[in-house]
């Protein structure tokens, strides 16, 4: 049995008193629920962040859930089932076939694009001499 708490955006668990979190129950669900996990209920999504096991609490967070086909020109690697991004995508290589999304648990595959644009800005402009004819001047008629 797990008591199931649910968090909104603003605080974290370990801000949380056991009483507290009691306080903001979910559910209580007959099957054991931990860390990592994801789970559906009453239609919503939800992943579990943290838990206490000695007190059998998890605690976890709502998430959205979709199929979508792909997402392009995100700034980080983006899940394309519950659209949240992979915070350090910086790190990864170039591509994965195989990427597990910490939110969601589901399976998908990245590239990364890179595009490279070049800036120039004026320092100096160089002072160009007029030149000065010797003698006859030819005319380019």
């Amino acid at each position: 049995m797990s008591k199931i708490c649910l968090l909104d955006k603003t605080y974290h668990s370990f801000d949380k008193t056991t009483e507290e979190l009691l306080k903001i129950l979910l559910v209580e669900s007959k099957e054991k629920i931990g860390c990592g996990d994801q789970f559906q209920y009453k239609g919503k999504f939800y992943t579990v962040e943290s838990s206490r096991p000695k007190e059998d609490i998890a605690v976890c967070r709502e998430f959205k859930y979709e199929d979508k086909t792909d997402y392009c020109n995100e700034g980080e690697i983006t899940c394309p089932y519950c659209g949240l991004p992979k915070m350090d995508s910086w790190e990864c290589g170039e591509s994965e076939e195989r990427e597990i999304c910490d939110v969601c648990g589901s399976i998908f595959s990245w590239e990364r694009e890179v595009e490279v644009t070049y800036y120039s800005k004026p320092i100096q402009k160089n002072e160009l001499k007029e030149l000065t004819p010797q003698g006859q001047e030819v005319s380019h008629e």
